[in-house]
């Protein structure tokens, strides 16, 4: 009769074998064989499997028979894992975690077995910060594993690691224009997670020819320089600092002052000067507008110039055509000629 014994790995109890039938006091040995999994020996098995245990005698004086094999198994040790640690990541949009095992220890393990294990890590949440990551699907691997099952309860479940918000760049197109005829700046993103929309912000500060100071998110009307700057709010990402900024320039409107040609007859007194303008906006007139003719009192053709006040137009780029002031000669039809002595009429 075998008792097969068995056990856990690491806690192996030999199979037994009691003999029956023979002459008494007759001492009759039995071997106790054990194969299976590549093994086959009469010392105990230590790993774990499934075995034969068969019993046979060397003594020819007697028969074997009856129940003369049994299995023999050896179950798994159970150990229970501690010590798995995630890796920080930058935002991805995904809750997927990147475990670290490397320093895994092993409650239950025996000395100078090796065992690792592998699992599986999801974050609670995407979100940047500090984060718990819940750690599931364990499995032993090693030069050990095969000797050994995780607990079912007991084992690590979770740890924490932080996620970084996600480094992004913005492309400004500064756009721009002339006073009268601004287009807005345009922003476009790159480097965000797909399939998500990061919102741009412009904004636009700084102060105009006028000196009018300007912040808004609206572009400027009034002519000046100006700086735009690109802002998110999205916590998961962060705008590459050096391509946030760039130049809005809107232009002085061109305008032309074209004074009006004038004349006057010799010795009359000079007729007021007056212009037309061209180029300013509806509604709009320019100011500070100074017009003089080049001197003179005979009779002949004259430039008549302008000149503008320097602050006085800050949205224009003030040009002047060039006018004429004619003197014209005075009429002597009907004078009478006194001729001197000695002369003749």
């Amino acid at each position: 009769t075998i008792t097969p014994n068995g056990g856990t790995y690491g806690s192996v109890v030999a199979a037994a074998a009691e003999l029956s039938g023979a002459v008494k006091e007759e001492n009759v040995p039995v071997t106790l064989t054990y194969t299976g999994n590549g093994y086959d020996s009469t010392d105990v098995p230590v790993n774990v499997g499934s075995y034969k245990v068969t019993a046979s005698i060397a003594n020819s004086n007697y028969t074997l028979t009856g129940n003369t094999t049994a299995d023999f198994v050896i179950t798994p040790k159970t150990v229970t894992v501690s010590g798995i640690m995630a890796k920080d990541k930058v935002y991805d949009g995904t809750t997927d975690a990147t475990l670290d095992c490397s320093n895994a220890k092993f409650d239950g393990i025996l000395e100078n077995d090796t065992l690792t294990v592998a699992a599986k890590g999801m974050f609670e949440k995407a979100d940047i910060g500090k984060q718990k990551v819940k750690i599931s699907n364990f499995k032993l691997g090693g030069d050990s594993a095969a000797n050994y099952v995780l607990a079912e309860s007991g084992n690590q479940t979770e740890t924490t690691a932080n996620i970084t918000a996600k480094k992004v760049t913005v492309t400004i197109t500064p756009n721009g224009g002339t006073y009268g005829s601004v287009v807005a700046a345009a922003a476009n993103l790159s480097g965000a997670v797909k399939g998500e929309n990061v919102p741009v912000t412009l904004t636009y500060t700084g102060t105009a020819n006028d000196g009018t100071e300007y912040n808004g998110t609206t572009p400027p009307t009034k002519a000046g320089t100006y700086t735009i700057t690109a802002t998110i709010t999205d916590p998961n990402y962060k705008l590459d600092a050096d391509t946030a900024t760039a130049e809005f320039t809107v232009a002085k409107r061109p305008a032309t002052v074209t004074p009006d040609n004038k004349s006057k007859v010799y010795e009359e007194k000079d007729p007021e000067l007056t212009y037309k303008v061209s180029g300013v906006l509806d509604g709009e007139t320019l100011e500070g507008i100074t017009l003089a003719r080049a001197k003179g009192e005979n009779a002949g053709k004259y430039a008549i110039t302008g000149t503008a006040d320097a602050s006085a137009n800050p949205n224009y780029d003030v040009t002047f055509a060039e006018g004429t002031f004619t003197i014209k000669p005075k009429s002597i039809k009907g004078a009478t000629v006194v001729l001197g002595k000695g002369l003749a009429a």
